[in-house]
């Protein structure tokens, strides 16, 4: 199956080099931005082209990685070129395969790569994880065993479950990423290093709970007490206590 991608998304690059580690054609990869586009052509071992029309007619299966803002633009511009019989794969997290499709006798997936992360500046290996689509089209199956013959690690999902794979990475993710981000603020107000949030994000959680009345702070009254330190730190915490609340999260009295 011959694979081109469009956008500059750099999950597309790993998608790119996980499908010809399988045994995809990878021919082709093109973005807007030309010096991006070779970029990553080069970094997935495939040429860069500057014709989306030409990336879309040569290709059977074109990975969308592109923002979620500029995915409905680019199937738009696709769709101007009338294909038909192609596979298109929109790499988001927001969007659902319904939601992509551009019409005519093609095939929409939606993908959603949880554990997508960068290694040292390059571009990670994502072999191991496993990927969820979420699909629609005559050529479903077809797909479906074109990725279980070539042994990518993936699974069908339904609008559900993606949701529910979305929102759950969201909270692993973002909202962990905030929260340690807020912890981080208050210790440097604080004047106090950060070498120990580390260990007590990595501390098991059983062995947390054994030691809850050590950590069982009033965090209503450390927040304010705290605003005349730093106004927009205490404001953030609020915000993080009242969502936990609302979640009905009973970490604090």
């Amino acid at each position: 199956m011959k694979v081109s991608v469009v956008g500059n998304k750099k999950i597309g690059v790993c998608f790119a080099r996980l499908l010809k580690k399988k045994g995809f054609d990878l021919i082709s990869y093109y973005c807007d931005d030309i010096e991006t586009g070779v970029k990553y052509a080069v970094a997935a071992g495939c040429k860069a082209y500057v014709d989306l029309k030409r990336t879309v007619e040569e290709s059977e299966l074109i990975i969308v990685a592109v923002a979620d803002s500029s995915l409905k633009r680019f199937m738009r511009k696709i769709a101007s070129f009338k294909p038909e019989n192609k596979v298109f794969c929109a790499i988001s997290n927001g969007e659902n395969s319904d939601s992509i499709n551009i019409g005519g006798s093609n095939t929409y997936f939606s993908a959603f790569v949880p554990k997508f992360a960068l290694e040292n500046g390059n571009f990670a290996d994502i072999s191991d994880t496993v990927i969820f689509f979420e699909g629609s089209g005559k050529d479903y199956w077809d797909f479906y065993d074109v990725l279980y013959v070539r042994k990518v690690n993936f699974k069908i999902i339904d609008k559900t479950q993606k949701c529910g794979l979305v929102i759950a990475a969201a909270f692993v993710t973002d909202f962990k990423k905030m929260l340690f981000g807020i912890a981080d603020d208050v210790l440097k107000k604080a004047k106090l290093d950060d070498d120990w949030l580390i260990d007590l994000a990595e501390y098991p959680a059983d062995k947390l709970s054994e030691q809850s009345s050590e950590f069982n702070a009033d965090l209503h009254r450390m927040t304010l007490d705290f605003a005349a330190v730093d106004s927009d730190t205490s404001h953030k915490l609020s915000s993080v206590i009242k969502v936990l609340e609302v979640m009905g999260v009973s970490y604090f009295n």
